[in-house]
């Protein structure tokens, strides 16, 4: 296929790239370097089979095999393996890519290998997932998402049959995995909505009585739904309508057996300053307590623990300190010192926050579907603060 501007860029901007080997380790995360050299390698590719409206959602280390890896850093495989051998063979350094074609909602996994001696990575191979199949949602979908259900026009209407203005409305967006009523093929979100009556308002404590499922890649609202009521508060399983999922050509309203809810109307501040500001409209003095002492965290000799790269050494431990968007923290090659043999014993190989299930479990619909994966969905890694 000839070479086309943006193939002769995205070559171009490659640079080369090499690890440290006197701190390097196999699970180190990949470089910022790495990522756009294995970014272009893919996005190239996409070009060339004519792909030409691909998003990426991640891009990652893809692992070494463990037996690789213990060969490498020579470490023991079991507790009487006393003279493990270190081949000090590299494993091969790759990174693996989950792309999305927004015209046809295919998904695709790319990998490639990066040379030993740096440069750029040789692709490895293109598979296209089974339909349905979906990545993890990211960032800039859920902006979007919100984005799409604040300037719809049937969305700006309800919200104003309960006294809720287009600026005041917001959505907070979640996935929603397979939804049987729109088929397999569709990468779906589901808006819960609220109103905001101020800028910092605590928008939670004004729920909006209706949710909305949005189509990421299409940017359209598909379906607004209707939760019914509970009309017994001692019998929480009296409902004003069905339970079931309501037909996506129906009357929602109509379906959930009940009138429409506004919002409660007052304001729910939690700020300090905003609830300062508020009890002075009615002359009331706030403040916040004054009565706590400093707290100070100070090491005046240096810290207890030792990095040498991203592993770090802390008493008798000695463990790789990796990072993904999916789980996050990632430890793995952990030792423990043996004082009376005088070595190191493994005890994991690797150890992760592997998936953190939350159900919300309420029976009407759509609340089965706020089910959320923290993990799979949404990934620790992007949604984590560095903060304390």
């Amino acid at each position: 296929m000839a070479s086309t501007p943006a193939l002769d860029y995205a070559a171009a901007s490659l640079t080369s790239t090499r690890l440290d080997a006197d701190v390097y380790h196999p699970h180190d995360p990949l470089t910022a370097s790495e990522i756009s050299l294995a970014s272009s390698c893919f996005r190239t590719e996409m070009l060339n089979r004519g792909l030409r409206s691909i998003k990426s959602c991640a891009v990652t280390l893809l692992e070494p095999p463990k037996a690789e890896v213990i060969a490498y850093l020579g470490l023991p495989t079991s507790p009487t393996d006393l003279t493990p051998n270190k081949t000090g063979v590299r494993p091969a350094r790759r990174a693996e890519a989950h792309l999305i074609d927004v015209l046809t909602g295919d998904f695709y996994v790319t990998t490639c290998t990066f040379p030993t001696g740096g440069g750029r990575p040789v692709l490895d191979g293109v598979e296209k997932m089974p339909k349905g199949v979906q990545p993890a949602i990211t960032l800039e979908e859920m902006d979007a998402a919100e984005e799409v259900v604040r300037n719809d026009p049937e969305i700006i209407r309800l919200c104003a049959e309960v006294g809720v203005s287009q600026d005041q409305i917001m959505a907070d967006c979640w996935s929603i995995g397979y939804e049987h009523r729109f088929g397999d093929g569709l990468r779906l979100q589901q808006a819960f909505l609220y109103a905001r009556l101020g800028p910092d308002e605590h928008l939670y404590a004004h729920p909006l009585d209706f949710n909305a499922v949005v189509d990421t890649n299409n940017k359209k609202v598909l379906k607004i739904d209707f939760a019914p009521h509970c009309t017994n508060p001692s019998r929480p399983d009296e409902l004003s309508g069905t339970t079931e999922p309501h037909s996506v050509e129906g009357d929602s309203l109509a379906d959930s057996g009940r009138r429409r809810i506004a919002p409660q109307p007052e304001r729910m501040d939690y700020l300090p300053d905003l609830i300062k500001a508020e009890r002075a409209k009615h002359g009331e003095e706030w403040d916040v307590r004054r009565d706590i002492k400093p707290l100070q965290v100070i090491q005046p000799e240096g810290v207890s623990f030792e990095m040498r790269g991203n592993e770090i050494k802390w008493q008798n431990w000695k463990m790789h300190i990796g990072f993904n968007d999916r789980e996050g923290i990632v430890l793995s090659t952990v030792q423990y010192f043996d004082r009376d043999e005088k070595r190191y014993r493994p005890i994991f190989y690797r150890t992760s926050f592997a998936e953190m299930v939350v159900p919300y479990a309420a029976a009407p619909w759509p609340h089965p579907r706020k089910f959320a994966f923290d993990v799979g969905e949404y990934g620790l890694g992007r949604l984590g603060t560095y903060k304390p």
